[in-house]
């Protein structure tokens, strides 16, 4: 982790961190969400913040995305729920 990203981590406490690969420009933008309204605060491409001036229809695009990483999150903190009550009745059925 370069200082910059260090400097913008600890900045940006209060924000959810997620890098999304854009395949426009084959790279990925390091994002700063809030996670309660999934609304996009600060993009990055390497040092620089970049979301005074991209389109609404990237920071639209970019919000989607990260809506699909929590989703994602919310099922696999479910699957792994599921997983362990299994494990428990198993160790209590044995």
């Amino acid at each position: 982790m370069t200082e910059a990203k260090q400097a913008r981590d600890e900045e940006h406490s209060d924000l959810e961190n997620v890098s999304i690969y854009d395949p426009d420009i084959c790279t990925e933008i390091d994002c700063y969400f809030d996670a309660e309204t999934g609304n996009l605060w600060h993009a990055y491409l390497g040092d620089h913040d970049i979301f005074e001036i991209i389109r609404d229809t990237t920071i639209a695009w970019l919000e989607k995305k990260y809506e699909a990483h929590r989703d994602n999150q919310r099922e696999q903190a479910s699957i792994d729920r599921a997983a362990d009550r299994y494990e428990a009745l198993q160790l209590d059925a044995a």
